[in-house]
């Protein structure tokens, strides 16, 4: 419910032009939001020198973030504290937070931009594509809920293109397109809408039939089912909630089907 409340708000709330600074793994934990408009605004900067500033402005607050959790990690109660310390302070507490220290490791503190405006736009990019793409899982058998997973994966930008080198609207990676569509240096079909859909629609039947869960088989859609099979193996467990309170996923895995769960609710109260 915490991670499902948190990404609820990253989609509805914040735009791409602001973001917040949070704890890894205790998602009720927003230490600070961040604005880039002054930045996004200078016209007298390219989209290069803007990306950097932004970069710039979102490093120093995660020390500045991190030098307060040092500070107040010294503190057995509040006494002696006042402002942001006393805020800090006030927030770990009311989040059970016992060891604050725990908490000031750089690699604890992370930034995640706002996708409102991204999310808006793929609502209405959506249009094009769904009722062909519900019509492709149903005949597999498949949820209709899950044609709502390019919402997470891409807004349903068909041009979409990761660092990683995932591509389309469903975010296929080169690997995994190897067995499902055709994917060389003349064409990828990864960037084709209703091929792409397909394809999905065989990954995800098939981590179904190796996980026999629905939110490990998504979460095998981003983590890899044999990945996710080899901790529910390890830990004796099916239940998602538990595992990735115990195993080290990484953020988008173990973020990955709340994420989804989110986009499911604000979809269905679009307009609200």
């Amino acid at each position: 419910k915490d991670r499902v409340r948190f990404w609820k708000e990253i989609y509805t709330r914040y735009s791409s032009s602001q973001g917040v600074i949070h704890d890894t793994e205790n998602l009720n934990i927003i230490y600070e939001a961040v604005d880039f408009s002054d930045i996004n605004s200078k016209d007298e900067l390219d989209e290069y020198q803007k990306r950097r500033q932004r970069i710039k402005r979102v490093k120093a607050l995660k020390r500045q973030v991190q030098a307060r959790l040092k500070k107040i990690s010294n503190y057995d109660n509040p006494t002696g504290l006042d402002g942001k310390d006393l805020k800090y302070w006030m927030l770990l507490k009311n989040n059970g937070v016992e060891d604050i220290s725990a908490l000031s490791r750089y690699s604890r503190i992370r930034f995640q931009l706002g996708q409102r405006n991204y999310i808006i736009r793929g609502i209405y990019y959506s249009g094009r594509f769904l009722q062909q793409i519900e019509k492709i899982f149903k005949e597999h058998g498949l949820p209709l809920e899950l044609t709502r997973m390019p919402f997470v994966e891409s807004s349903f930008n068909y041009r979409a293109r990761s660092k990683v080198g995932a591509s389309g609207i469903w975010q296929i990676m080169p690997y995994t397109a190897k067995a499902y569509l055709k994917n060389n240096l003349v064409v990828d079909e990864r960037n084709d809408p209703l091929k792409a859909t397909e394809a999905s629609a065989k990954i995800l039947k098939n981590n179904y039939r190796m996980l026999e869960s629905w939110p490990l088989a998504v979460t095998g859609y981003n983590h890899g089912p044999t990945g996710v099979m080899r901790v529910v193996n390890k830990h004796n467990s099916n239940k998602l909630h538990e595992l990735i309170e115990v195993d080290g996923f990484g953020f988008a895995s173990s973020n990955f089907y709340a994420s989804f769960l989110a986009i499911l609710e604000i979809e269905k109260n679009a307009s609200k």
